[in-house]
């Protein structure tokens, strides 16, 4: 009976032996991986504070940005209003420009009616006009 008794206990034995094996094969995994889990959050701690930088900077190059835009449109705002200015008094100008020139037109006219009704009528001949008319008589 003591050598079955000794058997199962050398059977229990063998197995908790093994199963520590195992256990302790499987901490040592662990304990690498662990190694190569540090490694990665080193790597995700530097991308992060990368990260960071960049938005630090696109915040400082953005405020800039806004800053000079804000200057264009003022500068655009300034330009606008005088180009509206010079629209109008080119406008002004232009409707000036044209009754003048209906004016001269219409003068025209008038001035071009009287001569050629000038030229028609007696009245106006010259004295050397006169004498031939006279001596053709």
């Amino acid at each position: 009976m003591e050598l079955i008794l000794n058997s199962v206990v050398l059977i229990l034995l063998c197995l908790a032996i093994a199963y520590c094996w195992k256990l302790n094969k499987k901490i040592q995994d662990l304990q690498n991986s662990r190694g190569d889990i540090k490694n990665l959050i080193k790597s995700l701690d530097a991308s992060i504070n990368g990260a960071n930088n960049n938005i630090a900077e696109f915040k400082k190059l953005t405020n800039r940005s806004i800053i000079e835009m804000s200057d264009y449109i003022k500068q655009s705002e300034e330009l606008s209003g005088d180009l509206s200015f010079l629209i109008e008094r080119a406008n002004s100008s232009a409707d000036e420009l044209e009754l003048k020139i209906k004016k001269a037109s219409a003068l025209s006219k008038k001035t071009s009616v009287k001569k050629s009704s000038v030229s028609k009528s007696p009245k106006n001949t010259s004295v050397t006009t006169k004498k031939k008319n006279l001596e053709k008589l």
